[in-house]
C-alpha cells in the first residue's frame, strides 16, 4: 500500500509543479515579449515630414511673414532676423540633452556646408533657457561634425524667440525665405534629404 499510495501522490505534485511553472513562465515570456521589441518597431525612421509638417504655398505673397526678432549668440555677437534679408534662415530649436536632435544637427551641418555660400544661414536655437554654453558645447561634440557645426548657436534665456515663432516642441524647423517669409514649418525630426529640399526651393 504504501508503495501505491506514493505512486498515486508523486503524478499530484509533478502536476502542481508543472502547473507553477507554467503560471510563472508565461506571464515572464509575455513580459519579455512585450519590453525586448527591437527599436524598430516602437520608433520607425523618420523618412519624410510627417503631419506635423507644412509647405507654405511657392509664392511669396501667400507665405506668413516670420516675425522679426533679435537674440545673443554665443560667439558673442547678435542674431537679428531682419538682418538677413535676401538669405534664406534655418531656425532650428533643440536642447543640450535632446538626443533626437542630433541627427538634425548633424543634417544642418552638411547642409550649412553646402549651401551657404549660396545665401543660407542656420541658427540653432537652444529652448532649454536655463543650460549653459558648456552644455551646448557638449551637444556639438555629442553631433560628430569636426570640426563641430559652425553656424550660430544660441540659447534663448528669456524664451522670446520661442514665444515670437510660436514654438510647442524641441525638434522644430522653421524656414524663412529671402522675403522674410515662412517658407516651410514642422515639430519632428527632420531627415537630410528633405531640408535639402526645401532649402534648394526657396534659394534665391
Amino acid at each position: 500500500m504504501a508503495g501505491k499510495t506514493v505512486r498515486r501522490r508523486r503524478p499530484w505534485g509533478v502536476a502542481l509543479l508543472a502547473g507553477g511553472l507554467v503560471l510563472i513562465i508565461v506571464p515572464a515570456v509575455i513580459l519579455a515579449s512585450a519590453f525586448l521589441r527591437p527599436a524598430s518597431s516602437q520608433t520607425p525612421a523618420v523618412a519624410s515630414p510627417g503631419p506635423a509638417a507644412r509647405f507654405n504655398p511657392p509664392n511669396d505673397s501667400a507665405r506668413p511673414p516670420a516675425p522679426d526678432f533679435a537674440i545673443e549668440t554665443l560667439d558673442g555677437g547678435r542674431f537679428v532676423l531682419s538682418d538677413y534679408r535676401g538669405r534664406v534662415v534655418v531656425v532650428y530649436f533643440m536642447a543640450g540633452w535632446c538626443l533626437s536632435c542630433v541627427p538634425e544637427a548633424r543634417a544642418l551641418a552638411r547642409l550649412y556646408a553646402e549651401y551657404r555660400d549660396r545665401g543660407l544661414e542656420v541658427l540653432a536655437v537652444d529652448a532649454q533657457f536655463d543650460e549653459t554654453p558648456a552644455d551646448l558645447d557638449r551637444f556639438r561634440r555629442l553631433v560628430g561634425a569636426s570640426p563641430p557645426p559652425d553656424y550660430r548657436w544660441a540659447i534663448d534665456r528669456e524664451l522670446k524667440v520661442v514665444s515670437a515663432l510660436g514654438v510647442r516642441s524641441l525638434d522644430t524647423t522653421i524656414v524663412i525665405d529671402p522675403e522674410g517669409r515662412v517658407a516651410y514649418r514642422d515639430e519632428v525630426p527632420t531627415p537630410y534629404e528633405v531640408l535639402k529640399r526645401v532649402v534648394e526651393g526657396v534659394l534665391p
